[in-house]
């Protein structure tokens, strides 16, 4: 986790991932997860709805989004390749956003 101070995590799907690792950490003794975190998913979905596009309601995966913003294919659930292509899409999602850090960043609260 020292590796991840002063950083901020991105997922697809974080509260997904975010269990995992809260679970993971807890079963060795540490505290949950506290990271600050910017959810893919969730802000694709936000930029559809506001566009009134409800055209990938139901294809929101990492892949469609992928698609949607023109980004190559990767191998799928390899978590290096996963890594990668949700970073890549965070960077093309900000740089063609008006929004701030602030608006798609979320911080975890609760259990220390």
């Amino acid at each position: 986790m020292a590796a991840l101070s002063g950083r901020i995590a991105v997922f697809h799907h974080a509260p997904l991932d975010t269990a995992f690792l809260d679970r993971s950490l807890h079963a060795s003794g540490q505290r949950g997860w506290r990271q600050p975190s910017i959810d893919t998913l969730a802000w694709f979905r936000r930029r559809q709805l506001r566009r009134g596009d409800d055209s990938t309601a139901g294809a929101s995966t990492l892949d469609a989004a992928r698609r949607h913003y023109g980004l190559p294919m990767r191998s799928a659930h390899n978590a290096l390749d996963d890594a990668l292509s949700c970073a890549e899409l965070a960077l093309v999602m900000a740089t063609r956003s008006r929004a701030r850090l602030i608006d798609v960043c979320s911080v975890p609260t609760g259990r220390f």
